[in-house]
């Protein structure tokens, strides 16, 4: 079986409140905290793979997207608001039939 992955980057707000870090994706409602910048960015990170992953599995990603605002872009780049960093997210796909490819690019 063959696999893909698609990265898709998401806009992430990751701040310090009160000893801890706290981190968003607004667009998607989605929230994590940590008590160090990259554990709140590491789990906010996973929040949205699980998410994007059950989104995939339910076949909802795209109308879910395009309800949270998101729309197709074709070789421009939105940039982030001046807080906000960008994560990737990656999302890995297994082929429900090996279509030979692995066998064809293996030399």
């Amino acid at each position: 079986m063959s696999t893909i992955t698609i990265n898709i980057e998401f806009p992430v707000l990751i701040e310090e409140k009160e000893g801890y870090f706290s981190a968003s994706c607004g667009s998607l409602d989605i929230y994590a905290e940590g008590s160090t910048h990259n554990e709140a960015k590491n789990h906010i990170l996973e929040a949205l793979e699980v998410f994007v992953s059950t989104c995939v599995e339910m076949g909802t990603l795209e109308q879910v997207l395009r309800d949270s605002g998101y729309r197709t872009v074709h070789e421009v780049r939105a940039a982030p608001d001046l807080n906000e960093e960008l994560v990737n997210v990656p999302l890995s796909l297994l082929a429900a039939k090996d279509f030979g490819l692995s066998q064809a690019y293996a030399h």
